[in-house]
């Protein structure tokens, strides 16, 4: 998986289930900084990401 910040995702799973984000920030491997349209700015794991 491409995890660069200004990658453009989907959410898999939690209650922005099927929303667009995208990357912020790379914390490390497992997580992410996200946002986007109805999401705030928050940590997520990659594996609830589509990109």
């Amino acid at each position: 998986m491409l995890l660069k910040k200004g990658t453009k995702c989907v959410k898999t799973s939690g209650r922005e289930k099927g929303k667009n984000v995208r990357i912020v920030e790379v914390i490390d491997e497992n997580f992410v900084l996200v946002e986007g349209d109805g999401v705030k700015k928050r940590r997520c794991n990659v594996k609830h990401l589509k990109c």
